[in-house]
This record gives structure tokens, sequence and C-alpha cells, in this order.
């Protein structure tokens, strides 16, 4: 064979292969359309819609570093430290019903000593609502209504004082008049109780631009204790607010809402209690925050609190507090990044 058939035999054989490979090869599908997440402004900043569906989330919480210092007079002092990482996890979408919301907070909690907190992990919130704008109800674990809803503490300072009530399980129910004025009744599981003896909870409150006035009941059928809370708060102006607030609990029984005058180094029961709180905005960037407490045991307690702001979600706390009862000075040092 002379060169030239050689060369065409070998273009005939090259073309017959690459047919073949050709006949064999791999069609590759189109990608589908890539779906981005869209911002959800439905209810506020932060959400976004779930690809896929109409439920809007939000993933939020905070990161907390804090140094906590205690000294009982006559005692050693304590020194401890704490890391928390908080996030909370909340989904919002409308039904025939109203907005169906469910929220979850988990705790996870690290502890050089165990002063005052400990190392571990807790579901602190986990429940759902339904709320139509006049209605609402609820049920899961979160603060009870007789805890939260006159507002958790008078300050805000980190030692808060006592005031009884309870972070557990319950079936609540919000009634709000588009005026201001709202109620709130609840059936609460007691944390005490393994068996089925859930305490009952009641409140009222209005609300206005000056401020608000609020009171609520609750009676806990495991140890038969009745307890009242009512408050009063006023906004000054925008930056200064000042509340004050009485307390009772039947000090016959120790329950849920049972009053300690040393809440933080473990005093005794008391029966009756005023607080009062104030917060003021120093500057745009620096709040002072204080409370004081006086029982019918004679005792008190008092924290004062300056929080710094210096960036945008970052506030730095230094509070110190003191406990009469057990003659304690306790301090905290709170690094706090939310987000």
């Amino acid at each position: 064979m002379n060169i030239k058939g050689l060369l065409i035999s070998s273009a005939a054989a090259i073309v017959a292969v690459s047919g073949a490979q050709a006949a064999d090869a791999i069609v590759v599908a189109e990608p589908e359309p890539m779906e981005y997440v869209r911002i959800c402004d439905t209810y506020g900043t932060g959400y976004f819609y779930i690809p896929g569906t109409e439920t809007c989330l939000k993933i939020g919480g905070y990161l907390r570093y804090q140094m906590n210092y205690v000294k009982p007079d006559g005692s050693d002092y304590a020194f401890d430290k704490l890391a928390r990482f908080a996030p909370t996890f909340t989904a919002k979408n409308q039904t025939e019903w109203g907005t169906l919301t469910s929220h979850a907070q988990v705790l996870f909690d690290w502890a050089s000593g165990s002063t005052f907190y400990g190392t571990g992990t807790a579901l602190e919130h986990a429940y759902i609502s339904l709320d139509n704008g006049t209605s609402s109800f609820l049920v899961g674990k979160t603060d009870t209504p007789f805890y939260e809803f006159l507002g958790f503490w008078a300050g805000p300072t980190i030692h808060e004082g006592a005031y009884g009530g309870a972070n557990t399980g319950q079936l609540r129910y919000t009634y709000n008049a588009g005026n201001g004025f709202s109620f709130v009744a609840a059936v609460v599981e007691n944390p005490n109780d393994n068996d089925f003896h859930p305490s009952v909870e009641g409140g009222v409150s209005y609300t206005q631009d000056w401020g608000w006035v609020a009171g609520a009941v609750a009676y806990d059928t495991f140890v038969e204790q009745f307890a009242a809370r009512a408050g009063i708060g006023f906004n000054f102006t925008p930056a200064i607010s000042f509340s004050l607030h009485g307390m009772y609990a039947d000090d016959d029984v120790a329950g849920m809402y049972s009053l300690n005058d040393a809440p933080w180094t473990g005093g005794n029961q008391a029966e009756w209690a005023v607080l009062a709180g104030v917060s003021a905005g120093l500057t745009d960037k620096v709040t002072l925050n204080g409370h004081f407490q006086y029982l019918d045991t004679e005792e008190w307690n008092a924290a004062v609190n300056l929080a710094w702001t210096p960036v945008n979600g970052l506030t730095i706390t230094p509070e110190v507090a003191y406990e009469s009862s057990t003659e304690s000075t306790i301090g905290f040092l709170r690094f706090q990044r939310n987000f």
C-alpha cells in the first residue's frame, strides 16, 4: 500500500470512530433556574422566605461572655465566667385564622464555676401562637404572664430583684382591644410538681405613649399559694423611663411565686416587696440602669449598671449589686453581641 492509500484509510477509520462516539454522547440537561432567597418584610426586618413556601423565617439571638464576682460578708469571694450562645428561630406565615408563629430559643452555656450558672444546654423557649390582631392563643414553653406581663424587672439590670414566676409550659389567651388595653389568662404547668396541678394566671394592662399601668394575679394549686403584682411605668422622654412595682406572695408556703429577699445569694422568703427602677440614656451609646427593692423582711437589694454600645450590635455592661440579707456584694462584667 502506498502512502496515499495509507492516509485515505487512516482518515476513514478516524471518521468512523468519531461517528460511533457521537452516537454514544451523553446529553447534559439544562440547569434549573436558580431560586434566590427572597426578603420578607411583612413582619419586620431580618425575615426571609423559606424557598418554595410562603413562610417567613428569622434567625437571631445573641452571644454573651460574662464575668461574675460575689463576696458575702465574712466569706471568701467567688469569681467565675459564663459563655453563652443563644440562637433564636422564628417562623411566621398568614392563615385564615391569623398569623401563625413558631418560636424557639436554645441556650448553650459554659461556666467556669457554679456560683450562678452551670455548663449545659437548655431549651429556653419553644412555643406556637396564632394571632388575628385582637385575640391570640399560645401553647408551649416560655415565660409565664405573671413573670413577663409587667416586665421582667424595673432596670433593666442583670441583678433584677425578686418578683416570682417561672419559665414553663402553658396554654395562654391574650386579648388586645387596640386602644392600649390588653388582657391575658393562662393555665401554667408547675415546674415543682410531677403530677397535674396547673397554676392559673391572669393580668390586665393599659399602655400609652406616656407609659403603662398593669396588674397580674396567680394561684399555685400545688401548694395553694396566692400571688399578685401591680406596677406603673412612665416614659418621661424617649431616653428616660421609670417604673414602680408592688408584689405579694403568700409566705406560709414555698411555691413558684415565692419572693426571696436575696434572690442571687439565697436569703429568706418574704411576703411582699416594692421595686423601683430607672433607665436613662446618657448619650446615644451609654445608658444608666438601676433598681432598688425593699421587702417586708426589712432587707433590701439594689443594682446599678452602665450599658455601653460602642458599635451597633455590641453592648458592654459593668454592674455592681448588693443584697443586705446575706451582706453580699455582687459584680458583673457582660459582653453581649446581638444579631
